[in-house]
């Protein structure tokens, strides 16, 4: 553009000098140059793709804060290029990874945001809300949770989601909600991953709802159902304290 616009400067004063040979000459090289720059606008920017890859150098090399930080400049400076979505959740993954929670809840917020439909809507709705929980906003977590699941029904980790808001219930002392979340799950994913804690935390929820003769029921069931698992020493400990 300088130079055109220079050659622009030239070919007027040729003209005004009646100078119509030079003038001639100047004209031919000013579409040349805007040939070029047309060219050069049809040509594909692989800026993008460079940086992305840089920022996946740099994770596989371990240095998770240079690769969060490329990922995140990847998507700001190219938001409209096809590795923007790719970009942002790497971002927002890493500032999880790193317990930069605050900027992590930033970038899944724009993600889910932008992304309603992307390819990683799921995994990034399902991290927002885990985030949340780790923060212990637990209002805010079942805000997001319910949202998630009004706007995806057939959402890959509905279960966990259910999940959530019925534990944020539990940490928020509404039993009977939580109770009534954890109960609704049982039944509509009797073989989902959340099961096993679903189980454990009606349980406990009974018990902190001072119902000790279900609880016990409960925590029996559980030792039964879930002989080996995570909480299955708790569960038995629990017992005797329900008497």
């Amino acid at each position: 553009d300088l130079q055109i616009g220079n050659l622009q400067g030239q070919y007027t004063a040729a003209v005004t000098e009646l100078d119509f040979k030079r003038a001639l000459a100047l004209r031919g090289k000013m579409k040349e140059l805007k040939v070029q720059k047309q060219d050069l606008h049809n040509t594909d920017d692989f800026s993008a793709h460079l940086r992305f890859r840089i920022a996946q150098t740099f994770y596989e090399m371990g240095q998770s804060w240079e690769a969060l930080w490329t990922y995140w400049t990847t998507w700001y400076d190219y938001r409209t290029s096809d590795f923007a979505e790719d970009a942002l959740f790497a971002a927002y993954s890493l500032a999880g990874e790193l317990m930069q929670y605050d900027r992590a809840l930033e970038l899944g917020i724009t993600y889910v945001t932008q992304f309603e439909n992307g390819n990683y809507y799921d995994d990034a709705s399902l991290m927002l809300a885990q985030i949340y929980l780790t923060k212990e906003d637990f209002n805010t977590c079942i805000e997001t949770c319910r949202h998630t699941l009004e706007q995806h029904p057939e959402h890959s980790y509905a279960d966990q989601l259910h999940f959530m808001i019925g534990y944020s219930y539990f940490q928020l002392e509404e039993f009977d909600a939580a109770l009534k979340t954890f109960r609704g799950l049982q039944t509509a994913f009797s073989e989902g991953s959340a099961r096993e804690p679903c189980d454990y935390w009606i349980a406990m929820t009974l018990l902190y709802k001072e119902d000790y003769a279900e609880a016990i029921d409960a925590f029996n069931d559980f030792t039964t159902v879930h002989p080996g698992g995570i909480y299955f020493e708790d569960a038995q400990f629990r017992v005797p304290v329900c008497d």
